[in-house]
C-alpha cells in the first residue's frame, strides 16, 4: 500500500486529496484501531475514509486474519488510468 500511494504521489504527481480509501473488517475486530492503523500507514486524512464496510464473523479459521482488516485505496482520474495502463502494456511486451 505504501508503494502504490508513494507511486501516485511522487511518479504520478497525484494531489494528497485525491486518494480515497475504506476499510473491510469483520464485527469482532476494533474499528477504531483499524481506522488509526491504516490512516498511519496511507497518511490518508480521516475525511478521505469511506464509511468502513464491517461484515459478520461466521466461525471459521483465523488463521490468516488481518488484527487490522484490510484497506482499498481508489482515485478517480481517467486520465491517469489510461497512462498506468499504457505503462503496464508497454512494461508486459519489454519484459515478457
Amino acid at each position: 500500500m505504501r508503494v502504490f500511494l508513494k507511486f501516485l504521489r511522487e511518479i504520478c504527481g497525484v494531489d494528497e486529496t485525491k486518494p480515497w480509501a475504506w476499510l473491510n473488517i469483520f464485527d469482532d475486530q476494533d474499528l477504531s484501531k483499524a481506522q488509526r492503523y491504516w490512516q498511519s500507514v496511507t497518511q490518508l486524512r480521516k475525511s478521505q475514509f469511506y464509511k468502513a464496510i464491517v461484515r459478520p464473523h461466521r466461525g471459521g479459521s483465523y488463521s490468516n486474519l488481518s488484527a487490522n482488516g484490510t484497506v482499498t485505496v481508489g482515485l478517480t482520474n481517467r486520465n491517469l488510468r489510461e497512462i498506468v495502463l499504457k505503462w503496464c502494456a508497454e512494461y508486459l511486451r519489454k519484459y515478457s
